[in-house]
């Protein structure tokens, strides 16, 4: 499996229902400052906002979100695991075993 792109990623809004998740870009591209890790879109196909009140676009927005913090979150479970196997006379905690698995799931890394 190959590594992730570097971090840090952003989170950019650009017409108001459209999210694009990327890195800065040291090539701008056609105008564009960052490099695309994923786009997102505002859903209204099955038009369950009926009362336009946005909260399709508000949970999209949460999850692009938690994608562009999820390299700084990972690069926090390595730095705390860490700690905790140098530093604590328990082993296989919950929260170790717990982060541990979180590492292995972002890595690409579970069985």
């Amino acid at each position: 499996m190959s590594e992730h792109t570097p971090g840090p990623w952003k989170l950019y809004d650009i017409n108001g229902s459209t999210l694009h998740v990327g890195t800065v870009s040291a090539n701008p591209k056609a105008g564009w400052e960052y490099e695309s890790i994923c786009n997102m879109f505002e859903d209204t196909s099955d038009n369950y906002d009926t009362n336009n009140n946005f909260e399709l676009f508000a949970n999209t927005q949460a999850n692009a979100r938690l994608i562009a913090a999820a390299p700084d979150m990972l690069e926090a479970l390595q730095q705390g695991l860490l700690v905790i196997v140098n530093e604590c006379k328990t082993k296989d905690t919950i929260a170790e075993l717990n982060m541990r698995a979180a590492i292995a799931k972002a890595t690409g890394k579970t069985k």
